[in-house]
C-alpha cells in the first residue's frame, strides 16, 4: 500500500516557512526529476526563513522542489535502506543569525509512470504549454511500481511524492512533524 506524503503545518493560517539561497546554477538543478546533480550544491544547502516559528520535521520550503526534512526524517530513510535518494547536509538561518544545522535536502531519484488516469479524478489547468494537474484523487497501478521503490514522485508530477506503508508508519511512530499521509486510491 502507498500513500501520498504532503505538507502539514502546525498551525491553520500561520506557519513556518522557508526559501533555499540562490547560489551559482541554481536553476539548472534537477530537483525530484530522476536526475542527479552534474555539480556539488554548496555545503551547506542554506534556507532562509521568514518568521521565527518554529520548523517542522518537513518543513514548508517554499516550492514543491526543493524536499527539505530534518535529520529525524533522514535517520528513518536511512536505515530502511531507502535507494534512489541524494541527502545534501542543509541549515536554517533565521534573520537574527540564529541556526539550525540537523537538515538536509532530499534530491529523490526515483520517478515511476505509474498513475492510473481512468481511476484518478483531476482537472487539467493550461498555462501557456504546461499543464498542471490539480488533483481531488490519485490512483496508481501498483504492479507499475518496482518491487524495493519505497519512496518516488509520480512521472509528469514529481511534486507529488509517493510512500509505502513501511516508511508511512515509522515515521508516524516517530512522532515527526510537517507530513499527513493521504491514501491512494481514496479522494484527497
Amino acid at each position: 500500500m502507498y500513500y501520498l506524503w504532503k505538507y502539514k503545518t502546525f498551525g491553520k493560517t500561520k506557519f513556518f516557512s522557508c526559501g533555499m539561497e540562490q547560489f551559482e546554477g541554481w536553476t539548472d538543478v534537477p530537483w525530484n526529476m530522476g536526475r542527479e546533480l552534474t555539480f556539488d550544491p554548496p555545503n551547506p544547502i542554506k534556507y532562509y526563513s521568514s518568521n521565527f516559528m518554529q520548523p517542522e520535521d518537513y518543513p514548508m520550503t517554499g516550492t514543491g522542489f526543493h524536499f527539505l526534512v530534518s535529520s529525524r526524517i533522514t535517520k528513518i530513510l536511512k536505515d530502511n535502506c531507502i535507494s534512489g535518494v541524494d541527502y545534501y547536509n542543509s541549515e536554517i538561518i533565521f534573520s537574527n543569525g540564529f541556526v539550525i544545522k540537523d537538515y538536509f535536502t532530499l534530491n529523490i531519484l526515483n520517478v515511476v509512470d505509474c498513475l492510473d488516469k481512468d481511476l484518478s479524478k483531476y482537472e487539467v489547468k493550461k498555462f501557456g504549454s504546461a499543464e498542471i494537474y490539480l488533483f481531488d484523487k490519485i490512483a496508481i497501478d501498483i504492479i507499475k511500481v518496482p518491487k524495493d521503490t519505497k519512496l518516488f514522485h509520480l512521472k509528469n508530477h514529481v511534486t507529488h511524492t509517493i510512500v509505502h506503508a513501511s516508511i508511512k508508519e515509522e515515521l508516524e511512530n516517530a512522532n515527526v512533524t510537517g507530513i499527513e499521509f493521504i491514501k491512494l486510491n481514496e479522494d484527497l
